[in-house]
């Protein structure tokens, strides 16, 4: 009788325990990125990096499926703010009688789980045009297309080009492009912002990082400086190309995601140093973002440059 009251009070312990590691799920932060950015064709397989990472300062548990579509799914919106449907083999697929097969992992702080999937799994992507694409992770599994209770992703946007268009001519156009060669103009340090933050949003690379001191970019950088710091003059011209193409993705990273809008509030300048304070909102497909920037300008001859900036959350609206 004794055995069997230490049993049931061992079993009861451990699932107190499990049940509290199961409700720290709030901590888990997931993030998605194209495993290849750029133009994609209709039809063409576009494959995501998704990753989950415990955020919080304690060791968590949570479930993950076999058939991953019961523990993540996508939605994708156009520009018109519709929403794609799922493919109709995902709808027979997911909702078709059978067993669900899933383990419970382990998280310790910052610690991430990760696979790659395939996003023409869920969705037929057949017809051009441009597409916002957000991630949900079900910690309980998903059982019905709603959303409540899930975890949602950071926002990336993808380009599918009508099969029509000439290859060829998008290689040509691309090397013309890379011929103009832009030189930055005298311009306060407001307006370099402006220009800056312009650039980025209709993703005008050139003119985008005219205005950007790279190299002074990087050293403050915690994820390339010390790597940087180690290189050669050559080695420190891939890095600084690497790192121009980090800021090239539409993801969720400081100065490396795309604006939806942005409003200048204050500059500063004198002496050679200035700062410009922006508000610069980013679109999610439910709400906006607004985040609050301050970035950091030196003056080499006529020219301001963007050297630093710093980043303050303002939450949504």
């Amino acid at each position: 009788m004794k055995r069997f009251i230490l049993f049931i009070f061992l079993f009861m312990f451990g699932l107190e325990i499990f049940s509290q590691e199961m409700s720290n799920t709030s901590a888990i932060l997931m993030k998605i990125e194209l495993a290849t950015p750029k133009i994609y064709n209709q039809n063409e397989d576009i494959y995501l990096d998704v990753k989950i990472i415990n955020k919080g300062e304690f060791s968590l548990a949570t479930l993950i499926t076999d058939d991953k579509k019961f523990s993540f799914d996508f939605q994708i919106v156009t520009m018109k703010n519709q929403q794609l449907e799922h493919s109709r083999a995902y709808i027979t697929s997911f909702h078709r009688v059978q067993t669900i097969f899933k383990s419970k992992i382990s998280l310790e702080p910052n610690e991430g789980y990760s696979y790659k999937v395939r996003l023409n799994d869920y969705f037929d992507l057949t017809t051009p045009g441009q597409y916002y694409i957000k991630g949900f992770y079900y910690p309980n599994l998903k059982l019905n297309n709603d959303t409540l209770g899930s975890i949602y992703s950071n926002q990336l946007t993808i380009n599918i080009k009508p099969s029509d268009i000439d290859e060829k001519y998008i290689v040509e156009k691309k090397d013309i492009e890379e011929e103009v060669k832009l030189f930055a103009e005298k311009r306060p340090p407001d307006e370099a912002v402006r220009y800056m933050l312009e650039a980025r949003m209709k993703k005008e690379w050139n003119k985008y990082f005219l205005y950007l001191d790279l190299e002074k970019l990087i050293l403050n950088n915690g994820k390339f400086n010390q790597n940087f710091l180690k290189k050669d003059s050559e080695r420190q011209k891939e890095i600084i190309e690497q790192y121009k193409e980090y800021l090239k993705k539409d993801t969720i990273d400081d100065i490396s995601f795309l604006p939806h809008n942005f409003e200048i509030l204050k500059t500063e300048y004198g002496q050679g140093k200035g700062k410009v304070d922006v508000i610069i909102e980013y679109k999610y497909i439910e709400y906006i973002e607004r985040k609050y920037y301050t970035f950091f300008l030196y003056k080499k001859g006529e020219i301001w440059y963007v050297y630093d900036y710093e980043v303050m959350n303002m939450g949504v609206k």
